[in-house]
């Protein structure tokens, strides 16, 4: 007898950049229907229908709460990658078929899995407005029935998610080649786990990705940074392979209040060079003209600014926030993390060029690496 029910609906990218993983993206849906087979006799109790919506400047619902023993063999004459990407129109249009099957239906307690892939950026919505899918996710993870789930094939994937409320940790990116491994057996292994929870009931109505080996850094800017600077910096960071994913929000731009600001003039270069300074050279390289003013703002201050942003994204504990600011620190170091919450973090990126002979982004994107290092291998930021 099924005493639960589980919609597992997929909304997949059909634009035309996904020309070039049309193998990994029908191999990978069918292996995954067999794999939701298999789940099927795993958790008898459990209900499982799949649902398939694929877009580019059109919505097109293939698959609506159908038995996954029904379903056919997709193939790559049934996918055909062309057009936009009408993303936010596909995750309107899918969540307004699907709202009605959510809740208790016939006595038995329905709960939603959406899994949104995608390797682009939303460019053909008509109907949808990025605050409209905002507000529509917030309201349905309210209920503890639904959970929305990212995948992109971008560098900023978590931040898209972000950007219309989906939890950071149900979101990464991928890469196309990958997509086996880091997509469909990451799904699979997730649905398990949720199943698996669900029946028992300790099921965690918020998360259901099973994590990646990565440490995620999440990337934020105070106003006055130059958007010159804040590329240079990310496409540095992008570059590194391996185990760390950085993510850039556009969108978290973080103000100071007038009161959470003092100015501070520095007489000469002894003074600004003596100042509790973290000093990289004896050279200087530009001189700055003395007296010398910046602006400034307490550590408190700053890590505060980190922790707002962690709370209003929701982001986990155990991911970085390194926050970039041409804002000075009453301490006067080039960059910091929170004793209390080591996984904050500042980075001053101003009066670099005093020391160093050469662009700023890249003793910038050092130190993001540096903080991350520091936390791992210290104590305490004053052991380093």
């Amino acid at each position: 007898m099924k005493t639960q029910r589980t919609i597992y609906h997929i909304i997949l990218d059909r634009s035309g950049s996904m020309s070039d993983c049309i193998e990994n993206t029908v191999s990978g849906f069918n292996e995954q229907v067999n794999r939701v087979k298999l789940l099927e006799a795993k958790f008898p109790a459990q209900e499982i229908v799949m649902g398939l919506t694929t877009f580019n400047d059109q919505i097109e619902h293939h698959l609506k709460l159908a038995p996954p023993q029904s379903i056919l063999t997709l193939t790559p004459q049934l996918f055909r990658p062309n057009g936009g990407t009408a993303l936010l129109d596909a995750i309107g249009f899918t969540t307004k078929m699907l709202e009605s099957e959510v809740g208790l239906k016939n006595n038995i307690d329905t709960t939603c899995v959406i899994v949104i892939l995608t390797d682009g950026h939303e460019n053909n919505s008509k109907y949808y407005t990025l605050p409209s899918i905002r507000e529509k996710i917030t309201t349905l993870e309210a209920t503890e029935k639904w959970i929305f789930n990212f995948m992109g094939a971008t560098l900023d994937a978590v931040d898209v998610a972000v950007s219309m409320n989906i939890k950071s940790h149900n979101s990464f990116s991928f890469e196309k080649n990958e997509m086996k491994k880091e997509v469909w057996d990451n799904l699979g292994d997730s649905m398990d786990s949720y199943l698996k929870e669900k029946m028992s009931g300790k099921h965690n109505p918020t998360h259901f990705l099973k994590k990646k080996n990565k440490m995620n850094i999440h990337i934020i800017t105070s106003p006055e940074l130059s958007p010159a600077l804040i590329t240079k910096t990310i496409e540095l960071l992008s570059a590194i392979q391996g185990p760390i994913s950085f993510s850039f929000d556009k969108e978290a731009v973080l103000n100071f209040d007038q009161d959470e600001i003092t100015n501070y003039t520095f007489p000469d270069a002894e003074d600004f060079e003596t100042s509790n300074i973290k000093v990289y050279s004896e050279s200087s390289y530009m001189q700055i003209k003395f007296p010398h003013t910046q602006q400034k703002a307490t550590w408190d201050t700053l890590f505060r600014k980190c922790a707002s942003y962690r709370n209003q994204r929701s982001i986990p504990n155990d991911e970085f926030v390194v926050l970039l600011t041409t804002m000075a620190n009453d301490k006067n170091w080039f960059a910091a993390l929170d004793e209390n919450m080591p996984y904050n973090g500042f980075i001053h990126t101003d009066d670099w060029s005093h020391y160093i002979d050469c662009p700023a982004e890249f003793p910038i994107a050092y130190e993001v690496i540096a903080l991350m290092l520091q936390k791992f291998m210290f104590s305490g930021m004053y052991e380093v």
